[in-house]
């Protein structure tokens, strides 16, 4: 299973997830399940939108800051 940033030691990940590739229901119910096999890993999984990347970087680099401090 591939996480797009992962912090193994501390048992958490991010998934940056981008609507071309994760709104329709095929790709929506296999995110669920690679989720669902991740987090079976022990992997705590912080899901952010891609376009939130671009609108508010600064946000989203402190939401998953706190994350990784929690």
């Amino acid at each position: 299973k591939v996480v797009d940033a992962l912090w193994r030691p501390l048992g958490k990940g991010v998934e940056i997830d981008g609507a071309g590739f994760h709104l329709d229901a095929a790709a929506w119910s296999a995110d669920l399940r690679r989720q669902n096999a991740i987090q079976t890993e022990g992997i705590v999984l912080l899901r952010i939108a891609a376009r939130r990347l671009w609108s508010e970087p600064a946000a989203v680099l402190a939401e998953i800051a706190a994350f990784l401090a929690s």
